[in-house]
């Protein structure tokens, strides 16, 4: 099973290494965002790969160091998913820049997403109409061997209360890319299915199968997104 991080070739393999990784790429980060609940810093990796900080408040002493409060990872892919949203979730661990919304495709197929950016979106009226960029984190990728091109069933199962989802279609392109940060690989798929053109981001070692563009794809998963109106 693969972590979040591992997705985007961040993998660390101890606590130690998680705290200094985080600390290093924080400290790079070159853009804010505001919000009424704080402050986001972004990294971002020229492969598409991000860190969103939660940062504290300001410290009083101007030499102080801002707290890091949580992180979130993310994929600035291509993906562009017209969603309904009717729901922003809280859960009891969130700090105030941590929270899912729940969307849906149409009546049938609801999905829920971690928001990148939930804070700056928390506040506005729902139920509403969203353009949001979808990443799924890749739990497990399985390409059935001997599947053609064209052969291809299109499903989305997606968990009711968490953003954990069951996504089949079809690999319209993909990628192996370096995360410069770590020098570590990972994969970006761009499969076609109920979602559209949706992002995935995989460790190597969750791919079993051959990936050719063309073929049927099953992906576990875990949504996150940023809102993008």
């Amino acid at each position: 099973m693969a972590g979040n991080f591992d997705c985007i070739g961040l993998g660390v393999d101890n606590e130690d290494q998680l705290h200094d990784l985080v600390v290093r790429l924080a400290s790079a980060a070159g853009e804010r965002l505001s919000t009424d609940a704080g402050e986001y810093a972004i990294w971002r990796s020229r492969t598409g790969a991000e860190l969103w900080f939660h940062l504290g408040p300001a410290p009083e002493d101007e030499d102080g160091e801002r707290e890091i409060l949580g992180v979130t990872p993310f994929f600035e892919g291509r993906s562009d998913v017209l969603l309904n949203i009717d729901e922003a979730i809280k859960r009891p661990d969130d700090n105030a820049h941590e929270g899912a919304f729940r969307g849906w495709l149409d009546e049938n197929n609801p999905i829920i997403f971690d928001a990148v950016d939930f804070a700056a979106h928390s506040g506005r009226p729902l139920p509403a109409h969203r353009q949001v960029r979808l990443a799924g984190f890749a739990r497990e990728i399985n390409v059935p061997a001997g599947d053609g091109e064209g052969a291809v069933g299109r499903s989305l199962h997606s968990h009711p209360t968490a953003s954990a989802a069951q996504l089949t279609g079809q690999i319209a392109d993909f990628a192996e890319l370096i995360n410069e940060a770590t020098g570590q690989r990972f994969y970006w798929l761009q499969v076609d299915g109920p979602l559209g053109a949706c992002d995935i981001v995989a460790a190597p070692h969750v791919v079993n199968g051959e990936l050719a563009a063309g073929a049927t794809v099953n992906v576990a998963c875990s949504f996150f997104g940023r809102i993008l109106d």
